[in-house]
Parts: structure tokens; sequence; C-alpha cells
């Protein structure tokens, strides 16, 4: 019996029979069924010293004796028959009968959408994949298909070689199960919110909060995820968060491009590399902030220091009764409080409070762009009061781009007039400092600008505005 026998289930009943022949010397065809009478082998013994080879009648009475009626293979019978009578060689485990196998049964269940598991970047021939773009976190958006149900199979019986019924069994399904923020219309199940999608123990769930419980590298690739998350490690040079929520993270955040919609807590401190860019819809808490540009609308609370650093925020800035500033660039539209404002190599601080940054940068924009039509209206007036020839082409030329020039200027000018009447927005903003302001920090409230020529201590600088200058109080 050969390794195809040997592969058969171990609980199949296995049964060697034959018909009697008139001579031992006579070729003949022993049978095994298995799985239950579901299949026939054979192996076919040819004749030897004259006994008679094996015939067609022979193989007739055979399958008959057998009860094999199902499925019979003839050709193949014919073919070893054959074979075993011109080679005088047994012919071992010829298929010769195969009967149908049943259908299972099985309830309808569902099946996880496998459009969902993520995949590494493809990069074409001439560049090169960028794995930061690489996750292992699903995210899904709210209504996104993340199961689809399998119909329901009805069972069907199967046939044995003698003809006989075969009973089908009926089948329980690894079907899923949906927890939390999913909903099913009982043909699909959707995802309820933006979110990670989970599974554990079968059960799909989505969740609007992401804990990476390492750092931010190529391990986990950028993030961007529509809730809140929680960061257990750092992040990895060049890499970037994008958070929909709130972001907490529990170490110091090493920072290129973080952008949170909601607020900031940082365990630990903000290092930047390079240009980095913190930026938080909400309130910024740190430790300490050193070598990057942070803005946010709601205030920010920084414990310790803030060091060559840029804060802008549309709230105020606490640096506390102990934390100081030093070399750093502060706009916050409702005041700011600290210890101490220093300064690091030469580098004095800027201290901006009481006007809208966001509008200032508009405003700098605008005279930026009509400072180089100033000049050039200036050259062209020249140029227009030296000509003579006031009748030719070429001074109707000039005369019409002066017009336009000028026209060009007046709009502008309009549109920083306008910008004017909003960039101003908290007039009873002040910096109060409880230790020290050192010799060559400037500080503005409301446009009003006062360059510190000598240190100050325990200082509240505010604007006075029926004077037009900012006056210290106790």
């Amino acid at each position: 019996m050969n390794d195809k026998r040997k592969e058969k289930p171990d609980d199949t009943r296995i049964e060697r029979l034959t018909v009697p022949v008139s001579d031992s010397k006579d070729g003949r065809v022993i049978v095994s069924f298995f799985d239950h009478d579901r299949e026939a082998y054979a192996d076919f013994i040819p004749a030897y010293g004259g006994g008679a080879p094996i015939t067609s009648d022979y193989l007739k009475t055979l399958l008959t004796r057998l009860n094999i009626v199902h499925g019979v293979k003839h050709e193949a019978i014919e073919k070893a028959a054959l074979a075993a009578r011109l080679s005088k060689r047994v012919q071992t485990d010829i298929l010769i009968a195969e009967g149908t196998m049943p259908v299972a049964a099985c309830p309808a269940y569902f099946v996880k959408n496998q459009h969902l598991d993520n995949a590494h970047p493809v990069a074409g021939d001439d560049e090169q994949a960028d794995y930061r773009r690489f996750s292992p976190f699903v995210i899904v958006k709210k209504g996104q298909v993340l199961a689809e149900i399998v119909p329901e199979t009805a069972g069907r019986p199967g046939i044995n070689v003698h003809g006989e019924e075969m009973p089908f069994e009926t089948q329980t399904p690894p079907g899923l199960q949906f927890g939390e923020n999913t909903t099913t219309d009982g043909t699909y199940c959707y995802a309820a919110i933006d979110g990670q999608l989970l599974e554990k123990n079968g059960v799909l769930s989505v969740s609007n909060k992401l804990v990476i419980p390492g750092d931010v590298n190529f391990t986990t690739g950028n993030i961007n995820f529509p809730g809140d998350v929680e960061l257990n490690g750092s992040v990895a040079d060049g890499f970037k968060v994008y958070v929909g929520g709130n972001l907490v993270a529990k170490q110091t955040l090493n920072a290129t491009d973080i952008v949170v919609k909601g607020g900031l807590e940082v365990r630990g401190g903000i290092i930047g590399r390079g240009q980095a860019t913190v930026k938080a819809g909400g309130e910024v808490k740190a430790r300490f902030a050193e070598n990057c540009k942070i803005a946010a609308r709601g205030n920010i609370t920084i414990d310790m220091e803030i060091l060559n650093a840029s804060i802008y925020t549309m709230g105020a800035l606490n640096v506390g009764d102990r934390g100081f500033i030093m070399g750093a660039e502060i706009y916050a539209v409702h005041g700011m409080k600290c210890a101490k404002i220093g300064r690091t190599a030469g580098k004095a601080c800027k201290i901006h409070v009481g006007v809208d940054f966001t509008v200032q940068k508009e405003i700098d924009k605008t005279v930026n762009q009509s400072r180089p039509l100033h000049a050039k209206l200036d050259k062209l007036k020249m140029l227009i009061s030296a000509s003579e020839d006031v009748s030719g082409d070429r001074y109707q030329n000039m005369i019409a781009l002066r017009n336009k020039l000028d026209a060009e200027i007046r709009r502008l000018q309009t549109v920083i007039d306008q910008l004017q009447t909003r960039v101003v927005v908290d007039e009873k903003a002040a910096v109060t400092v409880y230790g020290e302001i050192s010799q060559g920090t400037l500080v503005e409230i409301c446009q009003i600008a006062l360059i510190i020529d000598k240190p100050l201590k325990r200082a509240t600088l505010r604007l006075d505005k029926a004077r037009g200058k900012i006056v210290q109080t106790a």
C-alpha cells in the first residue's frame, strides 16, 4: 500500500476485498474501501505461471459482487488491468470508484473586510519607498465597512460508491462579534466613529483613542489619528504626528512636525529638531520647551524654562513663579507670567502681548508687499518729472503705470488699515515677572514697544493707553 492510502483519516474504515479465481496463478484485483466507502482503491495483480489474466468479465463480476455502482472509473480500471497484463507487474493504489462528498451545512456568519489590512508603501522603479508612511494601526472612517456576511450554506448529503446516502454535518462558523462603536444592518458591519479598528477574541470594535506603547519610528510610521493619542515613548527624527483629538506624551517630546487639534500635555519637555513646529487647537502643557516653535489657540503652560523657542498663544503664557525664558520670542494675546526673562549668547528676548499675532502676520505680509511698489513708484515719478517729451507713447505708458502702482498701493493700505482695527485684542494684557527682566529685552504691548535699558526686578508691565506708553506697576 503506498503513501496515498496512508494519508486517509485515521477514523476511516478500511476493507480489502476481492472475488475468488479458478487458480491461485490467475490475475486478480484486491479492493480497499476508504472514508466510509466513499472511495475504492485497487491493486491489480497480474497472472503468472500460465494463469488466466484479468478479464472484462472478471472486472464486471468484481464490481457487481462488491456492490460498486456509483462513481465508477471504468477507464482507469481497464487501463490498470491492461498494464498489469502487459508489464507483469502489480499496479497498486488505483482509484477505481469515487463517491460524492457531502456538503456541510453552515449558518450565515460575518468575516472581516480584508481590504482593511495595511501594507507597506510601494515605490516605483525610480524612487524609494517612504516607510514612514507604513503603520501597523488600522485606522477607519465613520461608515466604513468592517465586515460582511457570508450567506447560509444549505447542507447536502453525499453518496458512497455503493450508491448509499452519506449524511452531512453542520459546521460552527468562526463568525465575528461586534463591540464598541460599531453598527450593523444585518449584511454589513460599519464603523460608527472615526478611530482605530481593534480585533480581540473574535470581537471587532473601534476605539477613539490610540495608545502607542513605545516610540514613533519606523515601527509605527507617521501617526495620523482622528481621536485622542497616548504616546508612551518619543518621536524619532523626521516623523510626523497628526492628532484629531488630544495628545498626551508621557516622556520628552522630540518634535519635528506635531499637529494636535485638541490639547497637548507633555509630561516631559518639548525639544525641537530643525524647523520643528508644534501646533495645538487647545491648551499646551509641558515642563520645558527648547529650540522649537509652539503655536496654540489655548493657554500655554511651561513649568520650568523656555529656551531659544518661539511661542505663539491666542490665550496666556504661564511659566510659573520659578520658570524662566531665555533667547525666546513670545506672542501671548492675553499676557504672560514668569520668574525671569534673560538672554542667551547675546540674544535678547522679544515679548509681544495684547495683539492677535495672526492678524499682525497678515499686516507684516501686506507691508512687505507694498514696499517694493513704493520704491518702484518713487523711481517712476522721478522719470516722469525728468521727461521732456510729454506727448510721446513712452510718457503716456509711464503715466499709466504710475496710476496702476498708485491704485495698488492704496488698495494694500486699505487692507492694512482694516487689519489694524482687528490686531489689538486685549488692552489689559500684562507682562508679569516675579524675578528679573534682563537688559535689552523688547516688550511690546498692543503695538507699543519698550526696550528694557536696565534690569528690572519684580515688575508688571502694562499699557497706559491715555499716555500711549508702557508703564511699570508693582
